[in-house]
């Protein structure tokens, strides 16, 4: 399960931080109707709202990709294109409130109705190009963009697990250097990981009480809001007394108190819980659920898909201690507290763009009405950051929304009836993803590599090569060689060090099974992965990990291996989490424990 939680941070975060997801789709034939409304054009007889209130039977004019106004009806004399939405629901673009944003995340964001993505962490050279993107009117293929870009942390706090090399905080007096760095970045808004001494769970290390009340002061002097990641009850109250504009995730220790709820309210604070990823943590995913509905599936990428089919490992949390977080939310909701939709995308269960839908369903079944939570991903977040009026439909604002099948704000399961979308008045042709014909042939059965002339070259696929976490910033190391087995025979010697220097530290090997690196190959005719091998500790420990094309989060089979030779068969049918279609890369990797190590690998094959 380590293997699992390593390699989805450092291949998410590292490896493929600036590759765009390959993309095969197929035109959406069924949006003709709307290709003609763009810029300037009337959509009639609407249920409108516009972030703050709805708007029964109405209609709404663009003109030069703004909204101009919302009226029972409107006049024409311009003969824009009209289109009569006679029964549906037309709202604003939505706000993701809480994002990792690289890649194409953007894009597959759009491609859900989502218009806007507020960032949590990312590197500032990523968010660089989107920050001055948003700023643009016929940026109209991808959300808008605001970051904190890099989040404040200690020496080897959260956030610095990723392999990113990032500047940390360990004295008060680093922080108005930071805060100055990060506004230099770009930063729309500063963001802190704090986790208080008195707290009873310390996964990581934690800036001092006095750092954060020192982020909270700098921040507003330069104003700036503070968001602070919390995870539970006595952390989230010293966040909000050091002077936080809100708290991220919804706590899972305890139920929020009165005290709590005082504080916040006394300085207009907010939360954004995340339940998306917070349901994930603790056991109640519903991502794979999520994968399988038919509104939504044809417009996912594979990449999305299979990260709504990736699951967080046990860390311990008791599944009724969602429940807490559910309570608390609806506590604070009572009680007049901001309540903000974001998902926390794209950690294990979830996806950009898909999740906030299911966040949305999150909040109802937390106690919030349907409009209320729509509320949350529209109106609400306009007026908490520094977002302009994206997020609403009142005059002025530049027309991103979203035309849906149904009355959302009577059924928020109906959010997910998209019929058309449009990004700063101009109309969005959603990506239509054909997964039945990017597969390869079927790869037959047969040998791999016997190691007997050459530790790379193999009888299928791209070869084999060494695999560390120096590729993330980290010191482990790798060599592999051919060496005699029975004096005759030659198999690959593959040893190393798995270091300290990494959070989530890896040494090994890697087979690529197609053609290339972005060329997945078909093992769906076959039934095992078949190799001997040999280790030099008793039962030392071993990684297979198998990815997909497009998504860097792999499935794991872990196993342990003797020191005599021994066969081991790995049955395909394991790797539920990936498409055995499109595997691009096949690895064999040590993680633990720390210091040196040595196995071997002889008589690599596929078998039916």
């Amino acid at each position: 399960m380590k293997a699992k939680i390593f390699i989805i941070f450092i291949l998410l975060f590292v490896f493929f931080w600036w590759l765009p997801e390959p993309e095969e789709q197929v035109d959406n034939k069924k949006s003709d109707v709307f290709q003609t409304l763009n810029a300037s054009f009337i959509i009639s007889n609407a249920n409108i709202y516009d972030g703050f209130e709805m708007h029964k039977s109405s209609s709404i004019l663009v003109e030069n990709n703004r909204v101009i106004k919302i009226a029972p009806s409107i006049d024409n004399p311009s003969d824009y294109p009209v289109y009569n939405a006679a029964g549906k629901a037309l709202v604003p673009g939505l706000i993701d409130a809480h994002t990792h944003v690289w890649g194409g995340a953007l894009s597959q964001a759009l491609n859900f109705g989502v218009t806007t993505e507020l960032d949590m962490f990312t590197s500032p050279e990523s968010a660089k190009p989107h920050l001055i993107s948003r700023t643009r009117i016929d940026n109209t293929q991808q959300a808008d963009l605001f970051s904190a870009t890099i989040l404040a942390t200690a020496p080897g706090g959260h956030g610095t697990e990723y392999g990113m090399e990032i500047p940390v905080l360990s004295s008060v007096d680093q922080v108005a250097d930071f805060v100055n760095n990060r506004v230099n970045d770009g930063a729309d808004y500063i963001k802190a990981v704090y986790n208080a001494k008195q707290a009873k769970r310390q996964h990581f290390p934690s800036i001092s009480l006095e750092i954060l009340e020192a982020l909270a002061k700098e921040s507003s002097r330069q104003n700036k809001m503070l968001v602070v990641h919390v995870d539970n009850l006595i952390s989230a109250k010293h966040a909000i007394a050091a002077g936080a504009s809100g708290i991220i995730h919804s706590f899972m220790d305890t139920v929020a108190d009165d005290e709590l709820i005082e504080l916040m309210k006394q300085a207009e604070a907010f939360i954004i819980p995340t339940f998306a990823v917070q349901a994930s943590i603790s056991g109640h995913s519903r991502g794979k659920d999520l994968a399988e509905v038919s509104a939504m599936k044809a417009f996912m990428s594979p990449m999305q898909t299979q990260q709504l089919n990736v699951n967080f490992a046990n860390f311990g949390i008791p599944q009724s201690a969602f429940r807490n977080s559910q309570r608390t939310v609806l506590k604070l909701h009572k009680a007049g507290i901001v309540v903000l939709a974001g998902s926390d995308a794209p950690n294990p269960g979830t996806t950009h763009g898909v999740s906030l839908h299911d966040e949305l369903a999150w909040l109802v079944e937390s106690g919030l009405t349907p409009e209320q939570a729509l509320h949350a991903a529209t109106g609400a977040v306009s007026r908490v950051f520094p977002v302009g009026s994206r997020g609403t439909l009142q005059p002025g604002a530049l027309a991103s929304m979203v035309l849906i099948g149904g009355d959302p704000l009577s059924n928020i399961a109906d959010s997910l009836n998209i019929e058309a979308i449009w990004k700063n008045g101009v109309y969005h042709q959603r990506k239509v993803y054909d997964l039945d014909q990017r597969f390869e042939p079927p790869l037959a059965a047969g040998e791999i590599s016997r190691f007997e002339e050459s530790d790379e070259l193999t009888s299928v696929g791209a070869g084999i090569s060494e695999s560390t976490d120096q590729l993330a910033g980290g010191k482990s190391a790798v060599t592999k060689q051919l060496a005699m087995r029975d004096g005759q025979n030659r198999y690959l010697k593959v040893t190393g060090q798995v270091n300290k220097g990494f959070s989530y530290p890896w040494s090994g090997i890697t087979f690529v099974p197609g053609k290339s690196f972005s060329e997945g190959a078909n093992l769906s005719e076959l039934a095992y992965l078949v190799f001997d091998a040999k280790g030099e500790a008793h039962a030392q420990p071993l990684s297979v990990l198998l990815f997909q094309t497009g998504s860097f989060t792999p499935a794991v089979h872990q196993l342990k291996i003797s020191r005599e030779w021994k066969t081991y068969k790995i049955p395909l049918a394991e790797f539920e989490e990936i498409d055995i279609r499109q595997v691009v890369n096949i690895s064999i990797v040590a993680t633990t424990p720390f210091g040196d190590f040595e196995f071997g690998l002889d008589n690599l094959k596929f078998e039916k």
